[in-house]
């Protein structure tokens, strides 16, 4: 009977991945070291074993486990959690099943001072997939890979206060609910619902979220996350849409990571994060980089927290923000522009598409979102009659390296 209670309460609790729900996830870890115990029991006698789906559940749990773990060692968006320790983490994979090999290469790789006894583990050559999804969880992560340096954005979009935790080289940036205020004439816009996901893809170039939110007033919010692997960026894009003409405004904020100073420029509207050095760029691309144009809104720091506001008159507003996720290359000279927009040879209005140059460095990206129904259009040399692109562009050639494209 207790066999049986265990395999039911896994088939309850998790996706069929050894995932939980988002409001569950801060037990995963609680979860596997009872699971654990409880697989050591099991493993002492024939009478004990598992049931074949149990046993494929908790090889998933430990993969989950990792997955979900920060570069150190405590539970991503779980700030102040434990870090994992040696000998539980050692125990899991040894029990891990047909699993084992590839989880302790994700293990080695993530934990660079692993117990011994995992190093022993004949591992297998690649450790699982990093990135992940699932809609019945509401939970998204995207990993630019397994090692402490990379790049990690974890979302739960559980509630309308999406909760994010952003990492990159080994630096927690940013960790907590991502609020929002839209109004429209001004009047504030309460949401109607929780997020829906429009969109996941994930490859070796990009991994990207796209998700809805209806708000009163017969608005709509659509929230974009990108995150570039190696080209080092994150790309976070609100748009508010609503059916008839009316004064926009939209502003959002995302919580710093504790110890991070928020370093806003003189004479142009992008800012450094900084703890004694550079740790990421931040480009708010829709608004004029020079702050003598005091139009459309403002990049700042609130209540420690990065607050960008945008404004705008007409059917649609774009609210980018651009995030350098590489240290050494945020130290150096940058810009970016709106770009023109055409169709027909008539320039398009940012009601119609949005576009922008973005430059950290020497590296550069364009980036196109149409507003409304998709056509025909070009930007920067550029033809497309998708619904969205973001690309590299290497100058002076001139040449695009596309990294996601979607047709709508």
């Amino acid at each position: 009977p207790a066999l049986d209670r265990l395999a039911e309460g896994m088939h309850e609790l998790l996706n069929g991945r050894g995932l939980p729900r988002a409001s569950q996830l801060h037990l995963l870890r609680p979860l596997l070291a009872c699971w654990t115990r409880c697989r050591a029991i099991g493993s002492t006698s024939k009478k004990l074993r598992w049931p074949k789906p149990a046993e494929r559940q908790y090889e998933y749990v430990v993969e989950q486990a990792l997955r979900w773990s920060a570069a150190d060692g405590t539970a991503v968006l779980s700030p102040g959690s434990n870090a994992i320790e040696a000998d539980f983490l050692t125990a899991a994979l040894r029990l891990s099943g047909k699993k084992k090999r590839k989880n302790a290469a994700a293990a080695e790789q993530l934990f660079v001072q692993v117990d011994s006894e995992v190093k022993k583990f004949k591992t297998a050559r690649k450790p699982p997939k990093a990135s992940d999804n699932c809609e019945w969880s509401c939970l998204t992560i995207m990993r630019t890979g397994w090692n402490p340096e990379s790049a990690v954005i974890a979302v739960d979009y559980s509630k309308p206060a999406m909760r994010l935790d952003v990492w990159a080289a080994n630096r927690r940036l940013f960790c907590g609910p991502v609020g929002f205020e839209s109004r429209i004439n001004g009047e504030v816009l309460q949401p109607k619902d929780t997020w829906e996901q429009l969109c996941w893809f994930s490859d070796k170039d990009v991994d990207y979220a796209e998700f809805s939110m209806l708000l009163e007033g017969g608005a709509r919010l659509e929230r974009q996350v990108l995150l570039a692997h190696r080209d080092k960026f994150l790309l976070l894009a609100d748009h508010v849409q609503h059916s008839e003409v009316a004064a926009l405004e939209h502003s959002w904020q995302l919580p710093l990571g504790a110890g991070l100073l928020f370093c806003g420029e003189g004479e142009t509207r992008d800012a450094v994060l900084m703890d004694g050095a550079p740790r990421s760029r931040l480009l708010p691309v829709a608004l004029p980089e020079w702050r003598v144009d005091p139009r459309m809104g403002e990049l700042s720091l609130a209540s420690n927290a990065v607050r960008l506001m945008q404004k705008n008159y007409g059917h649609s507003l774009a609210c980018p923000l651009f995030i350098d996720l590489c240290p050494t290359r945020s130290a150096l000279p940058c810009t970016w522009r709106q770009l023109t927009v055409a169709e027909a040879l008539s320039i398009k209005s940012a009601d119609v598409a949005v576009s922008y140059r973005m430059q950290s460095g020497s590296d550069q990206w364009i980036y196109y979102r149409s507003q409304g129904p998709r056509a025909n259009r070009t930007f920067m040399g550029q033809n497309t009659s998708s619904e969205c692109v973001v690309a590299g562009f290497k100058a002076p050639s001139g040449e695009v390296v596309p990294l996601l494209e979607i047709e709508g």
